[in-house]
């Protein structure tokens, strides 16, 4: 099957993951991506020993990237919202799977440009870490998956537009950067 994020919210109309048989037939609504707003403001230090606040004001639905976990459970990045979701077993449960916001961190939002913040997805190959892209911030985050706390931390920077994450099968991580037209 072939999985598509549907921007919906642009046109007016619900956001939602859908699939389609890889023949090309039988679109299916997988799941509706919910709203749940922009994360919380996001503190960042100066130079000088000041700070400033990003406050987040989007809250349109924009699903982006899409991965699988080994056990068949779909992450899906909201630019928009700063958001990873989780759709478990979207096999089993399609047209009305659940979602579940695995994260709403303020690292996955953007204040930057191009206004996309979580974009692309890739997992390590224990899947100990769920890798994310932040294009507007030009970063690569990295999402904890072991621990418990789901805590995001910045694994690379300076990435002009971040965008599609893959590893390869020596764990190296590639990084499309759309504004740099770079690997």
């Amino acid at each position: 099957k072939v999985y598509i994020a549907n921007v919906g919210n642009f046109a007016g109309v619900a956001s939602k993951i859908q699939r389609v048989a890889a023949d090309l037939t039988g679109l299916t609504d997988v799941a509706i991506i919910p709203g749940i707003g922009a994360p919380d403001p996001r503190t960042v230090g100066n130079p000088d020993g000041s700070s400033d606040t990003i406050t987040f004001g989007s809250g349109a639905r924009v699903p982006n990237a899409m991965v699988f976990d080994s056990h068949g459970n779909l992450y899906v990045s909201d630019s928009f919202q700063g958001a990873v979701f989780k759709i478990t077993n979207p096999e089993g449960c399609a047209p009305n799977c659940d979602v579940e916001t695995f994260s709403h961190d303020p690292q996955l939002a953007t204040a930057g440009f191009p206004p996309f913040g979580a974009n692309g997805l890739a997992f390590n190959k224990d899947e100990s870490a769920l890798f994310i892209a932040n294009t507007g911030d030009d970063r690569v985050l990295m999402l904890e998956m072991v621990s418990g706390t789901k805590k995001v931390t910045v694994f690379a920077e300076s990435l002009n537009g971040a965008d599609g994450l893959v590893f390869d099968k020596h764990g190296r991580l590639w990084v499309a950067t759309n504004q740099a037209d770079e690997v």
